[in-house]
């Protein structure tokens, strides 16, 4: 494979709620990394349910490899005054 380029097997497409445990453990390790957030799996669950759940408040992609998660886009909407 040439550097820059995807394995065939290798694609972008929008979260489940099949995928939460999965979302949760990439977040478990995003926060381990900050020193200003405490991990907690459960906590993220339920954030990341809230979002694939009400899809007005954002929406979730993952980068799924052939056999697991590899990464994840998490989209969140806000309402701006400005």
């Amino acid at each position: 494979m040439m550097p820059g380029s995807m394995d065939p097997l290798t694609r972008i497409e929008a979260a489940t709620l099949d995928d939460l445990p999965a979302l949760a453990e990439l977040l478990m390790e995003l926060f381990a990394q900050e020193p200003d957030f405490r991990p907690d799996y459960n906590t993220q669950v339920r954030g990341l349910r809230l979002i694939l759940e009400q899809p007005n408040r954002g929406r979730i992609f993952v980068l799924r490899g052939a056999h697991q998660i590899i990464g994840m886009i998490n989209l969140l909407f806000t309402i701006s005054t400005a």
